[in-house]
């Protein structure tokens, strides 16, 4: 790999495409709705319950190294599976396969709804669909800092610059002014690879509309991207899946396919990042 160069290569990419909208008018919305026994997710982490911590952060940083302890990180990991916690767990446990950054991410989210947080996973997209590669993130809204915070599962990471918790955003713009922030990970990797990662899929990006328990698997679930302006997502996500499709299950080419058709694409930072969405 020859990091230097891809450095050079995503950080110009970046910097080329940085602006957004602003559209107070956006036809999409974030959902959330709670699983009806989340007892079950809890009784997985008994040790992990809100009142044993100080403050969330604590209790944030605990979630983050049970994920790194208990579900190993596989990069790819085509094992047909509902995508929430108590299932990938049990799977994990049974044929020792690790789990994906995306099963990592809805595992991520299910638990920190489990205690009572709101959460969303989001989807980093590199620039070149060539790539044929992504990264799933959490999206935690911290009640303390009053915003959404970037969650990072599979390395047990979370960013902040002079002390402050940073969003998905304002790491993107931050590496965009070639500005520097903290970064906090647990897992053993370098903070100068890590950065590269973030470099790499910081692009573009995908959320979900509504937010719950396999809310992957939601019927009426569809998909919300947002690019800057002056980039054509659409035709990245042709492109991709027309290089990658036969390499997929027919299972997850299903939802690719679904996904891909049930798109929003907006260059509304404002809207996709800072909503609350609502109750459902």
């Amino acid at each position: 790999m020859y990091v230097d160069k891809e450095y050079t290569q995503y950080l110009k990419m970046i910097k080329k495409y940085n602006s957004y909208g602003n559209n107070a008018d956006s036809d999409f919305d974030y959902k959330y709705y709670r699983y009806f026994d989340n007892t079950k997710i809890r009784m997985l982490t008994p040790e992990l319950e809100k009142a044993l911590f100080e403050n969330e952060l604590l209790h944030i940083e605990a979630i983050l190294e049970w994920l790194l302890k208990n579900i190993t990180h596989y990069g790819y990991n085509d094992i047909e599976i509902s995508y929430n916690v108590l299932d990938i767990f049990k799977s994990h446990l049974e044929n020792g396969i690790g789990a994906s950054c995306m099963m990592l991410a809805f595992c991520l989210r299910d638990l920190l709804e489990a205690y009572g947080y709101d959460a969303r996973v989001v989807q980093g997209c590199p620039f070149d669909p060539e790539i044929l590669d992504s990264h799933w993130l959490v999206l935690w809204y911290s009640v303390s800092s009053k915003k959404w915070v970037m969650l990072d599962p599979s390395w047990g990471a979370y960013c902040k610059k002079d002390g402050i918790l940073l969003s998905i955003q304002e790491i993107r713009d931050m590496l965009a002014k070639g500005m520097k922030f903290d970064m906090h990970i647990q897992a053993e990797v370098t903070k100068s690879f890590y950065h590269f990662l973030l470099c790499r899929y910081l692009f573009h990006f995908n959320s979900f509309c509504y937010n719950g328990f396999n809310m992957f698997e939601r019927k009426e679930q569809y998909r919300i991207n947002l690019s800057p302006i002056g980039f054509e997502a659409k035709k990245y996500f042709e492109r991709r899946y027309e290089l990658e499709k036969d390499k997929m299950k027919e299972w997850m080419r299903q939802y690719v396919s679904k996904y891909n058709q049930n798109t929003i694409y907006t260059n509304d930072g404002t809207g996709f990042w800072q909503s609350t969405g609502e109750g459902n």
